[in-house]
């Protein structure tokens, strides 16, 4: 069976009307972030503000790591998860104090 031939020149290929891009206005004086803040809420701006310091994402290490990848059941899973969800830690900090906890008593 042959192909049919399409004629493209009657193909009506445009994405429409274009719209005109509206231009933002610019900031002309500094903003106090602060001041915004109260004006939006009230409440936060009158307590005062106790700042936190802030933790570093990631550790350097102290030497090189390997990465391990674990295939664990899903019930498994969900139950390390609530424990050290409870416990205000991360899953590879309660693995590694595991493994040493675990080594250390095959050493004795």
């Amino acid at each position: 069976m042959a192909k049919k031939k399409i004629d493209t020149s009657k193909l009506n290929l445009s994405l429409g009307k274009k719209r005109p891009i509206k231009k933002t206005t610019t900031r002309t004086k500094k903003v106090d972030s602060d001041e915004v803040v109260k004006k939006i809420h009230p409440e936060v701006g009158s307590k005062t503000r106790v700042s936190t310091p802030v933790k570093p994402r990631m550790e350097t290490p102290s030497e090189p790591t390997k990465r391990v990848t674990l295939d664990i059941p899903v019930s498994l899973h969900k139950r390390i998860k609530m424990n050290v969800f409870d416990m205000e830690t991360t899953m590879k900090k309660y693995f590694l104090e595991l493994a040493e906890k675990d080594l250390k008593s095959k050493d004795k």
